[in-house]
């Protein structure tokens, strides 16, 4: 049993040509086998009843003459006639007998006195060795006259079956050869076109590509299957391609992972993130090919033993946040799906949000600030104003409080003089009216813009702005240059935001020069096609072509984070092509300074 067991399960690992060749041949050989063996039995019986039926006709040709010679008690002529069979091959051996089983004649007895008492007792043995057949003699009354025994010899018997035995293993070794080669031509023809497939498929295996076609010069069923195959190959290629530009338009990282902790499947995004090939990725970690996830390696094996969706919340990477979630499939030998996200500008917008609740709230508050200074500042000039008229003017009222002092007006007069008072009190004067009009342009560039477009003189827009910055305290020692044509036509714009357009450029300005030893913030316009051109030219320290192509990005800022967040240009952006359908421009080199250029249309435009 356990042989045979093993015969089956080697059995099992053989090729199917190797199959096929040895079913077929020890189909062949065992029916061979069998028919060899039933044919044998089939010819020995054949000879012996052959060899009965001839001998038998001998037999009988001769009894005749050998009752005559019995009953004329001629035993010569009985010898003579029996050895006419001696010649027969088929004939071991002729015993007589008479009636009283006394033994008269054989052929392997030397003569008659040799032949012993028990020599009837040995012929009846040898039929259980050898074919005999037995011929009793009778007299012409019917009275028994002896019996005549005829022992076949085996050899022709066995002689006849060898023969056919030969022949039949000559046919056996012939039919196997023959079978072998029917089996390697059978085979050959029905495991060509599947060896083709087999190692269409182990290439697929190997290179991970379905763009593969098997050649197919079969009109077949097997031309049928390979024709089937390639379609197949043909439909998993398309929607691989399909799957793969899926995951590649994803804006996420997507990363495939097995439970091996080997890449499977990455996007193009993920490519980038990590700086490699393609090829290269098939042979990292996780960690060496995304470093920003090596810290969170333990949730992610986390989620894949436990078969749950895992959340990464935002955490920062470098100077980048992101955030990752952990996808398990559903057949846990798969593995799990990464997708990682950047939220670096949704966590700064968030920020700026937060930041900018904050502005608003300050600017609430000084806008009310504001409205309560505007109070006490009316008194202060309201009264400024009263002290020069009862002093430096010649009122009635002034005077006849003189009068009642006996003191003299025109001396207290001439003593304010001497003293400067009313020098004094015009400085006052002068700078109320000029901080009140600090405070009334601070609350109109607070307010909301209003959405009709008006015609405004470009040189009002500069001095605003101007204006509203020239209290900044980088303006120290800043040169200001200013060059606006008195003939420049009006531009339609909104003013509030045009105005912040270039208190923006104005900031990045000064801030640009703060180190510098030479201050100086050229101011000009012209015309140039349809537009009308604002131009600001500092001499800072410039930008690279790298820092040029940034600055108008959202939250993109070289300020320290307490001195910018990065949107002030973007909102420029934003007001000057989209609100006013203009354009604005940059230059700039390294240690040269930088030119802001805003152009606007002076043609109306629609509201």
């Amino acid at each position: 049993m356990i042989s045979i067991n093993r015969l089956t399960s080697s059995f099992h690992f053989k090729s199917i040509e190797r199959k096929i060749l040895v079913l077929i041949i020890v189909t062949c050989g065992t029916i061979m086998i069998v028919t060899g063996v039933c044919f044998s039995y089939y010819e020995r019986y054949q000879s012996s009843r052959y060899q009965y039926q001839h001998i038998s006709h001998l037999v009988n040709v001769i009894i005749p003459g050998l009752q005559q010679a019995i009953v004329s008690n001629d035993l010569k002529k009985s010898e003579a006639i029996l050895k006419t069979l001696r010649h027969l091959s088929e004939i071991e051996d002729v015993v007589l007998f008479d009636a009283q089983h006394q033994f008269l004649f054989s052929y392997q007895a030397a003569d008659a006195q040799n032949v012993t008492e028990d020599i009837f007792e040995e012929t009846q043995k040898k039929r259980n060795k050898f074919a005999m057949y037995s011929y009793p003699l009778y007299q012409k009354t019917g009275t028994i006259l002896g019996t005549l025994y005829v022992i076949t010899n085996p050899s022709y018997v066995q002689r006849e079956v060898g023969r056919v035995q030969l022949l039949l293993m000559v046919e056996l070794f012939l039919l196997l050869i023959l079978a072998y080669l029917c089996t390697y031509f059978f085979t050959k023809q029905i495991l060509q076109p599947i060896q083709s497939l087999i190692y269409a498929a182990k290439q697929i295996q190997a290179r991970q590509n379905f763009n593969w076609q098997v050649p197919n010069p079969y009109h077949d069923e097997f031309g049928t299957l390979i024709d089937a195959f390639n379609t197949m190959l043909r439909q998993i290629e398309s929607m691989q391609g399909y799957l793969d530009d899926i995951i590649n338009c994803m804006p996420s990282c997507l990363i495939g992972l097995s439970p091996t902790w080997e890449i499977t499947v990455w996007n193009q995004i993920a490519v980038a993130w990590s700086g490699y090939s393609k090829q290269s990725l098939q042979y990292m970690s996780l960690g060496q090919a995304l470093p920003m996830l090596q810290s969170h390696l333990t949730t992610i094996q986390q989620a894949m033993l436990e078969q749950q969706i895992a959340y990464i919340d935002p955490y920062l990477y470098g100077e980048n946040y992101y955030t990752a979630v952990v996808y398990p499939l559903s057949v846990p030998e798969m593995g799990c799906v990464i997708q990682v996200n950047d939220c670096t500008t949704q966590v700064k917008m968030e920020h700026t949000l937060i930041q900018h609740e904050k502005m608003m709230s300050v600017g609430g508050l000084a806008a009310g600030m504001a409205h309560e200074l505007n109070n006490p500042l009316g008194g202060i000039l309201q009264q400024a104003q009263n002290i020069e008229r009862r002093l430096l003017q010649d009122l009635p009222a002034n005077q006849q409080v003189a009068d009642t002092l006996q003191i003299e007006l025109q001396k207290i007069q001439a003593y304010c003089q001497l003293r400067d008072i009313p020098k004094l009190l015009s400085g006052m004067q002068s700078l109320g009216r000029r901080a009140s009009d600090i405070i009334h342009r601070m609350l109109q560039f607070a307010k909301p813009a209003p959405q009709e477009m008006h015609s405004v003189p470009v040189k009002q827009l500069f001095d605003h702005t101007l204006s509203l910055i020239g209290h900044d305290s980088l303006m120290q020692s800043v040169i200001i240059t200013e060059d606006v044509p008195q003939d420049l036509p009006e531009v339609p714009c909104i003013a509030s935001e045009i105005e912040q357009v270039l208190f923006n450029i104005f900031q990045n300005a000064l801030h640009a020069m703060r180190d510098r030893e030479t201050k100086v913030l050229k101011l000009s316009a012209f015309l140039q096609d349809q537009y009308v051109c604002l131009q600001i030219a500092d001499t800072g320290a410039g930008m690279d072509d790298a820092l040029m192509k940034k600055i108008f990005e959202p939250f993109f800022t070289t300020k320290p984070p307490e001195l910018g967040t990065g949107l002030g240009l973007s909102v420029s952006y934003f007001i000057v092509n989209v609100r006013h359908r203009g354009d604005i421009f940059v230059t700039s080199e390294v240690g040269q300074g930088a030119c802001f250029k805003v152009c606007l249309p002076y043609h109306a435009l629609p509201n």
